[in-house]
């Protein structure tokens, strides 16, 4: 299981309302600040590959885990 202490700042950033989850609004929201087009579909899908409860929500925990299968490939995708 992934540290959630290390990416707790990042998820609180995302996690807009302070619900504890972030939505596929959220996550919308989240790519547009990073100057990219998201659409509501986009949004749901990219919510729904890291969702592993099925509860439409994203959280800590699963953030967690996926940041840090995110970044075990990008360390071993570089080498």
């Amino acid at each position: 299981m992934a540290d959630t202490n290390e990416y707790a700042a990042t998820f609180q950033l995302v996690d807009t309302d302070g619900d504890g989850r972030i939505s596929a609004e959220e996550m919308q929201r989240l790519m547009a600040a990073l100057g990219l087009e998201f659409s509501v579909a986009a949004a749901l899908e990219a919510v729904a590959s890291i969702d592993r409860n099925g509860d439409g929500r994203i959280s800590l925990d699963e953030f967690a885990t996926f940041m840090s299968k995110a970044q075990y490939r990008g360390r071993h995708a570089q080498g």
